[in-house]
């Protein structure tokens, strides 16, 4: 079954830099955006916006009214580093939106490699999604971790091939610590069940 990776966000941009090559050809736009919201916390998210046109003009419009509302699709990433792991998004496209609920949602479709438990009663699932090679993007294989509540998770095998669809929170509320806004999937469904399930 065919894996999937997809994010929207909807927010103000609290910082963007323009990168460039070593020959100063412009490459991205480095971006912190801000999502507040009563449901979910004042999220603040990292992207990339890829693309020097794109850049350049998201740049125009944002120093031309710093409160604009974007609207921002692409592709859900994380990394680690000492033993943390942040969450950011790779951005394709941009529009000025008139939407006044800022958020960050995400859909994701892949395997199922386990599970482990975070804090506060928190499921931790293991997520690896294989996307592109198909001559639209370059092949991609990464493994994520996404937030649910234990009892949510307790049905998940190993090798279950699932889709789930969440939200960046802010839960901790600890504003500007990347370290708190965590993806939490809200709808979790098994697309296709493993053929030897492995109960965790």
């Amino acid at each position: 079954m065919k894996h999937f990776n997809s994010a929207t966000i909807w927010g103000r941009i609290k910082d963007l830099n323009i990168r460039h090559t070593k020959k100063k050809k412009l490459l991205y736009a480095d971006l912190q955006i801000y999502c507040p919201s009563n449901q979910h916390g004042d999220v603040l998210v990292f992207g990339r916006l890829w693309g020097a046109k794109k850049a350049e003009n998201l740049n125009k419009l944002y120093l031309s009214n710093p409160l604009t509302v974007f609207k921002f699709k692409g592709m859900f990433t994380q990394f680690k580093d000492r033993d943390i792991t942040y969450t950011g998004f790779n951005l394709f496209n941009f529009e000025v939106s008139d939407e006044q609920r800022m958020r960050t949602v995400f859909i994701l479709v892949g395997e199922c490699k386990g599970k482990r438990d975070g804090d506060n009663k928190e499921g931790i699932i293991i997520l690896n999604v294989k996307t592109g090679g198909d001559g639209t993007y370059r092949e991609d294989n990464s493994t994520f971790e996404i937030f649910m509540e234990n009892s949510e998770i307790e049905g998940l095998h190993v090798g279950d091939i699932i889709e789930c669809k969440g939200i960046v929170e802010d839960k901790d509320a600890y504003f500007g610590s990347s370290i708190a806004f965590k993806p939490y999937a809200h709808k979790l469904l098994i697309k296709k069940q493993a053929i030897e399930n492995e109960i965790f």
